[in-house]
């Protein structure tokens, strides 16, 4: 059996395919921890800490092998910058997004909490949604082998000479 087209191309609607996918296990993981660790009474700044880190293991390995098929580069390489990307969306960008909605939206609560709280979380998947999906094509999982061959490109078109 061949496996859907998704789950090969190259292509832009194929890696977006299948950076939601990852991203739809890796939300869900995020969003039920969340919301439980929050509802046993962690602020939600730790809770989002938590959260977060529990849907990043499943997110990177997910990414590289499965959306961008990047297993040949330097695994160290591809942690390094993952995290570097993800730390700054997860810990910087949505705790910001979750503040400015609790604090800009109505203050009813629900169970002592406010809904600010949730909405805020799910604008703030969003923002990372987009974040990540450019930042992790562009620089953690390129394509290492079409990169060189863009450069060697760029080489031989500027100085005419084959590298």
């Amino acid at each position: 059996m061949t496996p859907p087209k998704f789950a090969t191309g190259k292509g832009l609607l194929a890696l977006t395919t299948r950076f939601s996918l990852v991203g739809v296990v890796n939300t869900l993981i995020d969003f039920v921890v969340f919301s439980l660790v929050v509802l046993l009474g962690v602020p939600f700044f730790f809770a989002n800490l938590i959260s977060t880190s529990c849907g990043m293991a499943f997110s990177f390995f997910g990414n590289r092998r499965f959306t961008f098929q990047a297993q040949g580069a330097s695994l160290r390489r591809q942690v390094a910058l993952f995290l570097v990307v993800t730390l700054v969306s997860q810990w910087a960008i949505q705790p910001l997004v979750i503040w400015l909605f609790s604090h800009i939206t109505f203050h009813q609560t629900i169970f002592g909490h406010s809904p600010a709280l949730i909405l805020g979380k799910v604008v703030a998947i969003i923002c990372s949604f987009v974040w990540n999906f450019v930042l992790y094509r562009r620089f953690v999982f390129r394509d290492e082998a079409a990169t060189e061959d863009a450069e060697d490109a760029e080489d031989v078109t500027s100085t005419g000479v084959t590298p």
